[in-house]
Order: C-alpha cells, then structure tokens, then sequence
C-alpha cells in the first residue's frame, strides 16, 4: 500500500482544476483495500474512490482520503452461446479493455469504445444502459467497503 500526502490531482479531474487530496492511497490489489481498513487512522476517515477522473469536477482539495484505482487486469470469466462475461480491473483504461475484447472475438462493447475512462463499477451500468448488446453487468465485491 502506498500513501502519499499532498497529492496534486490536476491531472485527475476532467476540467484539470487545480487541488489536492490530502492523504491519498494508491489501490493496486485487494490486500491494500484490506490494509487500509485495518489502519485505524485510515479506517476512520470518510473514503473518497478516484479512477481516471474522467467524470469528476473537484471544487477544491479533497479532505477525504482518496482511494487511487490501480488494479490492472483483464480475464474471461465465463461464456455461453449467447455471452462472455468479462472481468477487468478497476485500474484499466476502458476503451483499451474494448479493444481487447474485439481482439478476443467478442463482440457487443464496440459501440462503447473511446470513453475516455478508467474500468470502474459506474461505468459498467453507464454502459448497460448505453449498449444492447451488453444485457447483464453485475458488481460482486468479494469484501465491500465500508
């Protein structure tokens, strides 16, 4: 787990406003999510979670601790004759998600290629709603947060 402290996020909101998290946690795998929870400092603190910060206008600095997603990696989870259900981390850049699914030959998220985003749970039912194709997405947390 990596905690920084003072962290510019410019780069991390879509109008490029200038602020900073005060304490922010880069998430790389589920044992930092565990880590942080078990920090009793940490634990406490209101949670605010940041992807690429695609869809996000900050006002000002955030006093929450921000929770940084880097989870990387993508994988068929199963498939039928009418579905492949596809699992990515919440760190990866979507439209590169799209585009591997494409390669894998499965079609149904073309139509939602180019958002300018990282994989997270809002995107996924943003695109539910976006795509035909796209019937089922469902958020199963293996240990949600508080």
């Amino acid at each position: 787990m990596l905690t920084q402290f003072s962290v510019p996020l410019q780069t991390h909101n879509s109008f490029g406003i200038v602020a900073k998290a005060h304490t922010l946690v880069r998430v790389a795998h589920e044992d930092d999510v565990l880590a942080v929870l078990a920090d009793p400092v940490l634990a406490a603190q209101p949670k605010f979670v940041l992807g690429g910060g695609s869809n996000i206008v900050l006002t000002g600095d955030v006093k929450s601790l921000v929770l940084k997603t880097e989870v990387m990696g993508r994988r068929l989870v199963s498939e039928s004759a009418k579905a492949w259900i596809v699992e990515a981390g919440a760190g990866e850049n979507w439209h590169d998600v799209v585009a591997w699914t494409l390669e894998q030959g499965w079609p149904g998220l073309e139509n939602l290629a180019l958002i300018p985003c990282k994989t997270l749970v809002p995107m996924a039912l943003n695109c539910k709603t976006a795509s035909s194709r796209w019937t089922q997405s469902t958020y199963r947390p293996e240990r949600p947060l508080p």
